[in-house]
């Protein structure tokens, strides 16, 4: 069994006393440096942001002088990359031919059909009356 030496009530006091004015001092002293921490973390982002302004315009006329291009730096292709297929169109208008891929809004032909599995403008059914 533990035994602690007896502590008088105003030795307890006292000692609490210097406990929370050493706590303060470090939470001043540790708000002090984070915000010191801070400033020099803007400064050298501003330092990298000023060293590639000065550096990028001589870096990229030598890359152009020595004919490197984008791909062999490991660069994505400008633009939104290979172009998409066309959708396939699923109905069609009898009386002025238009099709639709059945995606996006509906075309005013279309308005009032059902474009259900039998709708006369679904291009398959089209098909098969044509032949039958």
């Amino acid at each position: 069994m533990l035994t602690y030496p007896s502590i008088s009530g105003q030795a307890i006091n006292n000692e609490l006393i210097q406990a929370d004015a050493a706590v303060q001092k470090a939470e001043t002293a540790a708000a002090a440096a984070k915000a010191h921490l801070d400033s020099c973390i803007a400064y050298r982002e501003n330092l990298r942001k000023q060293q590639r302004e000065m550096l990028l315009p001589d870096l990229i006329a030598s890359l152009k002088a020595l004919g490197v291009s984008a791909s062999e730096l490991g660069l994505p292709k400008k633009g939104k990359g290979s172009a998409s297929t066309p959708l396939t169109p699923k109905y069609r208008d009898p009386a002025s031919g238009k099709t639709w891929s059945g995606r996006g809004n509906k075309p005013k032909w279309a308005v009032g059909h059902d474009l259900g599995d039998q709708s006369p403008l679904l291009i398959s059914n089209q098909t098969a009356l044509s032949e039958a």
